[in-house]
């Protein structure tokens, strides 16, 4: 039937954010590379609490939007060219992890293990496969975060790609930085 296709996707990408001059970077990495590939992209810059509230605040915007995805990028941070076509659009995963450079660490490392250090706020996440009740909230316990927010819902959604390239570019080792 014509009218259940879907003809584009809606990514928003969350930028929780305490106003550095490197926002339009962040926004321009998102924004130029996933209009190129036809999709709706909303960026939702979220101010006023720690990034896991910001990050929570900016969810509750994403569900009102029905976004197909959810991506995270910290204001200081920008993805890099092609990232959003790692997105799976096939909806065969239920996250996608963006390799990431961080500082001079490569985040997941070679081993692919997702564990605690090994991951960041680097994920995408598919709420197509993704029930909206089903998304743990971010705490705000400092270092760790983005860690206990990913490892809840690894429990119920364990189909995750780790992309192979680095996608996503983290100058800095932590929001507060």
């Amino acid at each position: 039937m014509a009218g259940s296709i879907k003809l584009s996707t809606m990514v928003v990408t969350i930028i929780p954010t305490i106003g550095r001059k490197t926002l339009g970077r962040a926004f321009e990495s998102v924004i130029s590379e996933a209009i190129d590939f036809g999709n709706e992209v909303s960026c939702i810059p979220v101010i006023g609490g720690t990034a896991g509230e910001n990050r929570n605040k900016g969810i509750q915007i994403a569900k009102a939007l029905n976004a197909d995805w959810i991506t995270f990028l910290d204001d200081d941070d920008y993805y890099r060219d092609l990232w959003s076509e790692q997105i799976d659009y096939t909806n065969k995963y239920d996250i996608v992890v963006l390799r990431m450079a961080q500082g001079n660490l490569l985040v997941p490392d070679f081993t692919d293990e997702l564990r605690f250090a090994n991951v960041g706020i680097n994920f995408a996440l598919n709420m197509n496969r993704i029930e909206w009740e089903d998304l743990p909230e971010f705490d705000s316990n400092g270092e760790g975060e983005d860690w206990r927010f990913l490892e809840q819902l690894l429990e119920k959604y364990p189909k995750v790609k780790i992309t192979k390239d680095i996608y996503y570019v983290a100058p800095k080792r932590s929001y507060n930085q």
